[in-house]
């Protein structure tokens, strides 16, 4: 699984680049907040639900979580990848080094 950096997301997402990115933190520890474009997808999703939301298994998608510490999306980086997703990327940084950096942050998309 490859690891991309706040500048790499950034560029990615000026630039357009279709992809899906994906809010792995739950519960507690999801406050609604999403990098601009992300919606949430928790790793205990149901198979279908993930297919729905993900229809593309070729299409690039970025996860990512709270921050370092965090191991949610590395784990869904990795389910994805076991569930024939062949594009995934992580934001090892999560919202915590977006937020730092200085780019702007929404309030979330419904759940998967």
């Amino acid at each position: 699984m490859a690891i991309i950096s706040t500048e790499v997301l950034a560029a990615l997402i000026r630039a357009r680049i279709p992809m899906a990115i994906l809010d792995a933190r739950r519960g507690k520890w999801d406050d609604g907040r999403r990098i601009p474009g992300a919606r949430s997808l928790s790793l205990d999703a149901p198979e279908d639900a993930v297919s729905k939301a993900l229809p593309d298994k070729e299409g690039l998608i970025v996860t990512y979580c709270g921050g370092m510490t965090c191991p949610l999306s590395y784990e869904l980086a990795e389910r994805l990848g076991r569930l024939g997703y062949r594009n995934v990327l992580t934001y090892q940084q999560g919202l915590a080094g977006w937020s730092e950096a200085g780019h702007p942050v929404e309030w979330g998309r419904a759940a998967a």
